[in-house]
């Protein structure tokens, strides 16, 4: 039973994550941004605990049932094929519309700043700064 509360969990944090991130990016209020962190950690907390409680099951019983994950059936090969395919042309998305020089990626026309601007001045972080003594 608790794997199946931690599936349902890591489901819920995923889609209001996905949720409040799409509230951040078109401009919402800070509170979205604050819920969309914690809700990361919840995320996180859930993952770990589903993981240990995987691991405590494997030493209490000795089923083998912590090798199930690598099993794949056929059932779930085309699922797992189509997943892969897409998570590939999403990368590929988003890598194909990061700006490096701006640190800006855009998605749907929203531009997205992931790197920190300084006012008036370009941040380039491949290059050490040179000192001017």
């Amino acid at each position: 039973p608790a794997s199946s509360i931690a599936a349902l969990l890591m489901y819920i944090f995923a889609a209001l994550m996905l949720f409040t991130g799409l509230v951040m990016v078109i401009g919402g209020p800070h509170l979205f941004e604050e819920l969309h962190e914690i809700l990361s950690s919840f995320l996180a907390i859930t993952v770990f605990m589903h993981i240990a409680g995987l691991v405590l099951h494997q030493f209490q019983n000795k089923d083998h049932n912590i090798f199930n994950i690598f099993r794949p059936s056929k059932d779930y090969l085309l699922i797992g094929v189509i997943f892969l395919v897409f998570l590939a042309a999403s990368g590929n998305y988003l890598l194909q519309n990061y700006n490096k020089s701006t640190q800006e990626l855009s998605v749907f026309n929203q531009k997205i700043l992931l790197g920190e601007k300084d006012k008036g001045h370009n941040m380039d972080y491949d290059r050490e700064e040179e000192d001017d003594d």
